[in-house]
């Protein structure tokens, strides 16, 4: 039987170390492969071992799903480092996406470092939330960026908010912390066995 084991909490730590040779340990496409044993998700995994370790928290749910069908293991660590968490500041609504537009438009011209304070306070925005839809607006081109100044662009494409890849990838992420940390340990263990081939 196929252990599935909770090791999300910080006061766990693992038993054993993660460069052993029988392990695969699976990480965030954007950190720095340490050992032979380290695999990105969604990667093509090219060992099979006994101990599998979840220690990233994946990009998306996709690739963990990827991963977790070219996997042979009778354990599975499921750890899920991760910087911080986005769920509880979720995705502001397209009201406030425009209400920051239209504010942005009055002024042709921000200083994010002088302004940006009052324009969260405007909004009724964390200052984290406020960067995430200045990205979108960059992504988008519906503003340019230079030297701490957020300028409009007077000839935007037509092109709605959630057609953003930055937007995406924020949905994306809320989607994974949702299923992977959020929920139900049972929950999860469930998806993760019928990911398995």
């Amino acid at each position: 039987e196929q252990q599935i084991l909770d090791y999300r909490s910080k006061r766990k730590s693992l038993p054993f170390t993660e460069n052993d040779e029988n392990i695969v340990v699976l990480i965030h496409p954007k950190s720095d492969k340490v050992n032979a044993n380290e695999y990105y998700y969604g990667e093509e995994i090219k060992q099979q071992t006994d101990k599998v370790v979840l220690r990233d928290l994946p990009t998306s749910m996709e690739d963990l799903s990827n991963s977790l069908q070219q996997l042979q293991f009778s354990q599975l660590y499921i750890v899920l480092q991760h910087n911080h968490s986005i769920y509880f500041d979720g995705i502001p609504n397209m009201d406030v996406f425009k209400k920051c537009y239209k504010a942005l438009i009055t002024k042709q011209e921000t200083n994010i470092q002088k302004e940006g304070m009052l324009l969260c306070q405007h909004l009724s925005v964390k200052p984290d939330t406020l960067k995430f839809m200045l990205k979108v607006f960059l992504d988008l081109k519906f503003v340019t960026q230079e030297d701490g100044l957020i300028r409009i662009n007077q000839q935007p494409d037509k092109r709605s908010i959630d057609s953003s890849k930055v937007y995406q990838l924020r949905q994306q992420r809320m989607d994974v912390e949702k299923q992977l940390l959020y929920q139900d340990f049972s929950e999860i263990k469930n998806w993760i066995k019928s990911q398995l081939s």
